[in-house]
């Protein structure tokens, strides 16, 4: 169960009727995220430019960009990548899609925020189309999606999920 289905569920929302929010069948499924991991969808769209920022326990934090590349960055180091237009999964929206895998090299991911990539003059547009988090070692999403501008469309946090903040949702128009 996605903590967000557990939150619907909670007391506060007695007596409201939320219907699930289906992904689109063409996006790819980012729901099998792996102990330790965040998974993301995103869409090539605007620049089709992506920047984040990941602190670890110890070492490095890897990203795999869903196009054949991948690399490790420090811990805190910002990791940044360029799309080529239309060299996705396409959708029937009119854009194609990536998923990205963040993972520790070695130790815990310990905090993930959305950042300006270098190629960007004004504000990014970042297409981040759903998210799974499955780092429970996360300590803070305190304005993680701060440089996000663009709504997110879901975001799931495993039911074991322990972060100690969850400031998260900052600029976000669509959660569940």
């Amino acid at each position: 169960m996605l903590l967000s289905d557990k939150l619907l569920s909670n007391s506060l929302m007695d007596g409201i009727t939320v219907a699930p929010w289906i992904a689109p069948s063409d996006w790819i499924n980012i729901d099998n995220c792996a102990d330790g991991n965040i998974n993301l969808l995103v869409a090539d769209t605007t620049m089709a430019t992506y920047a984040f920022i990941c602190t670890t326990s110890s070492g490095q934090y890897h990203i795999d960009w869903g196009d054949g590349t991948s690399g490790n960055f420090d811990s805190g180091a910002t990791a940044q990548h360029t799309y080529t237009v239309g060299a996705g999964q396409v959708c029937s929206r009119g854009y194609t899609t990536f998923k990205i895998v963040i993972s520790p090299v070695s130790g815990n991911l310990t905090s993930f925020a959305v950042t300006s990539h270098s190629l960007a003059t004004q504000n990014q547009a970042h297409h981040i189309l759903s998210c799974v988090f499955n780092a429970i070692n996360i300590t803070t999403l305190a304005n993680a999606f701060y440089k996000a501008t663009s709504p997110i469309v879901s975001c799931g946090l495993l039911e074991s999920f322990n972060v100690k903040e969850l400031l998260l949702f900052n600029y976000i128009i669509y959660v569940f």
